[in-house]
């Protein structure tokens, strides 16, 4: 399954240099959904004259040309496959690419629904992370590296796992992660995650102090960065 070029924006032209062409032909798979020529970041406001990867770059992709916020650092703004397992490189890429661009054509040819809203880069940083911790743990574990042998038990296990040493914001960043990897399991190659994690797939609530009766209500800010 291939999809159609230059998706969501004007086509981007990528440098026939020596090193991508290194990226394009690394003996690390094709994909069956995104070409090995095709821009990352796709339908956004991107700055001009500034290279945009293409999914068959293999080591990492540079967000360098949508415009980074004061507030998040250069390494907060890369996604690194270089790091993942030789078997999960291909797999990390396209769940990149299906988050980065949720309507693709492919994804949706696939039957996969996203959210509408693209990630920021910096939101696929934090979750090639959590994706990092799940094969860890995999491997720790004694289970096989490839999600499609992965069970539901085995992931409601490293759940409760990572609640008993992690705060609940960052379990129910795992929880998405593992929920996503279901999710896009239509359209990964090779496959993902088979098994359904579930909605019972996350951490039990944390004690809460009770607040006074009479305190005012709070206000509620919208956080930065959100996916």
């Amino acid at each position: 399954m291939t999809s159609p070029a230059g998706f969501g924006h004007e086509a981007v032209r990528i440098p026939a240099s020596e090193e991508v062409h290194g990226f394009l032909t690394a003996p690390l798979g094709l994909s069956e959904v995104f070409r090995q020529d095709e821009p990352v970041l796709q339908g956004r406001p991107l700055l001009p004259g500034v290279e945009v990867p293409c999914f068959g770059r293999t080591d990492r992709w540079p967000f360098e040309a949508q415009r980074r916020p004061a507030n998040v650092t250069p390494s907060g703004w890369l996604a690194v496959f270089d790091s993942f397992p030789k078997q999960w490189n291909l797999r990390a890429r396209e769940i990149s690419m299906a988050v980065l661009n949720p309507q693709h054509p492919a994804l949706i040819e696939a039957g996969v629904c996203l959210d509408r809203e693209p990630y920021q880069p910096g939101t696929v940083t934090g979750l090639l992370s959590e994706l990092r911790t799940l094969i860890d743990w995999a491997r720790e574990a004694g289970l096989s590296l490839h999600p499609a042998h992965w069970t539901s038990s085995d992931m409601h296990r490293y759940i409760a796992e990572k609640a008993e040493i992690r705060s609940a914001a960052m379990v129910r960043n795992y929880v998405g992660a593992v929920r996503l990897l279901h999710e896009i399991s239509p359209a990964l190659t090779g496959g993902g995650l088979a098994a359904d994690p579930g909605r019972d797939a996350q951490p039990a609530p944390s004690p809460r102090t009770p607040e006074p009766t009479k305190s005012p209500p709070r206000t509620s800010h919208p956080r930065s960065g959100s996916r």
